[in-house]
C-alpha cells in the first residue's frame, strides 16, 4: 500500500475504530453516552492523524495531553488533558519515554507498540480513555512512520484485553502482549 493511501484509508477509518473502542470506554465505565463517546474519539483520531501527517506526533507529555484533552473533556472526567509522570511500577513517564524512544531508534515503532498501549493503560498517567489514547498514539506514531495502522476487531479486542493484563499489576509483564501484536500484525483482518 503506497502512503497516499495509507492516510486515506486511516482518516476514512475513523468511524470503525471509534465504534470499537467505545465498547473498551464503556466497559471502563458504563455512564459515558456511546454517541458522544464515538464523536469524541473520532476528533481524536482525526487531530492524531494530522499530527503525524506534520510529523508532530511525539510521546512527549504535551503532546498527549492534548490529544486526551480531545478524548475526555465535557465528559465527566477526572482532569481531561491532564498527563502526570505516573507511579511506580511500572514507572515513571520521562524514563519509560527515553527508553522507547532508544528502542525506537534501533526497530522503529513497529516493536514499541505494546510498550506504549501496556504503560498508558497502566502508569496512572491519565486518570480516563487510557486505552483509547495508547490506541491512538500507538497508531498514530505507525502512520508517521509509514505503516498502516492496526484494525482492531472485536476478536482482537478480547486478546488484547487478556493480554494487556499480564502488563498490569501482579505481573508488570508486557511480553505476552508483545507477542499477541505481532501474532496479530501478521493476521489478514488486522491490516
Amino acid at each position: 500500500m503506497n502512503r497516499s493511501s495509507i492516510w486515506e484509508k486511516a482518516m476514512d477509518e475513523a468511524g470503525t475504530l471509534a465504534a470499537v473502542l467505545v465498547q473498551w470506554e464503556i466497559e471502563e465505565r458504563a455512564e459515558l453516552q456511546k454517541e458522544e463517546i464515538v464523536t469524541a474519539i473520532a476528533s481524536a483520531w482525526t487531530m492524531v492523524i494530522e499530527m503525524a501527517s506534520e510529523s508532530r506526533l511525539s510521546l512527549d507529555r504535551e503532546c498527549l495531553a492534548k490529544i486526551h484533552r480531545v478524548l475526555a473533556e465535557g465528559r465527566d472526567s477526572a482532569e481531561p488533558g491532564i498527563f502526570s509522570e505516573g507511579d511506580n511500577p511500572p514507572g515513571n513517564w520521562t524514563d519509560f519515554q527515553e527508553a522507547v524512544e532508544g528502542f525506537q531508534e534501533d526497530d522503529g515503532i513497529a516493536g514499541s507498540c505494546a510498550l506504549i498501549l501496556a504503560m498508558l493503560y497502566w502508569g496512572n498517567h491519565v486518570k480516563s480513555f487510557r486505552f483509547s489514547l495508547g490506541w491512538l498514539v500507538l497508531n498514530g506514531l505507525r502512520l508517521q512512520e509509514g505503516l498502516s495502522p492496526l484494525r482492531l476487531t472485536i476478536h482482537q479486542f478480547d486478546i488484547l484485553r487478556e493480554t494487556l493484563g499480564y502488563a498490569g499489576p501482579d505481573c508488570w509483564d508486557a511480553e505476552r502482549l508483545r507477542s499477541a501484536f505481532g501474532e496479530l500484525e501478521d493476521s489478514p483482518d488486522w491490516k
